[in-house]
């Protein structure tokens, strides 16, 4: 999610970079608070995720997703920047505003695999086995060969065939 950012902004950002590699958290903070740049404010997001702080990190994508200008930027795909604010949410446990948000980004990149397979693991989290297994078989055309979604892909399979046998028994 952050490696497409980072990439942009290694050249332009290039002291605060270094010091957020080195997890010099604070002084990174510091001096991109003294700038008035997307990059700067989109890095300052970057931290406040790294330090778990989800609701700060959430205010400032919502001023940069309210700031017409900032898209045009092009610092960051704008599915990518919408999996961000999902993955806010996510982590704050509010399926729900994670979802709009997925989707959203999905709407724009219907192959992004973060929102795809974090949409899989908020059906999960709701039980929703049938849809979860839909974003993953999407997520296994983009990854065949990848070991978790194939596994998970075979995991809900048997929970859903259990909860068959389940209501037969009933």
């Amino acid at each position: 999610m952050l490696i497409q950012l980072y990439n942009k902004l290694k050249e332009t950002h290039k002291e605060e970079m270094l010091l957020i590699k080195e997890t010099k958290l604070y002084d990174a903070f510091v001096l991109l608070k003294a700038r008035d740049d997307y990059g700067a404010k989109l890095l300052i997001v970057s931290i406040y995720v790294i330090m778990g702080k989800y609701k700060d990190a959430l205010t400032k994508l919502k001023e940069l997703e309210n700031d017409k200008a900032f898209f045009k930027e092009n610092l960051i795909n704008e599915d990518v920047f919408y999996e961000m604010i999902g993955t806010c949410y996510f982590s704050q446990k509010n399926y729900l505003d994670a979802s709009h948000y997925y989707l959203k980004g999905l709407h724009i990149n219907g192959e992004n695999f973060y929102c795809l397979y974090n949409m899989a693991s908020i059906h999960i989290l709701n039980k929703s086995y049938v849809k979860a297994l839909e974003y993953l078989e999407q997520l296994k055309e983009i990854e065949p060969e990848d070991e978790i979604i194939n596994r998970n892909i075979e995991n809900l399979y048997k929970k859903i065939n259990e909860e068959k046998t389940e209501a037969k028994a009933l």
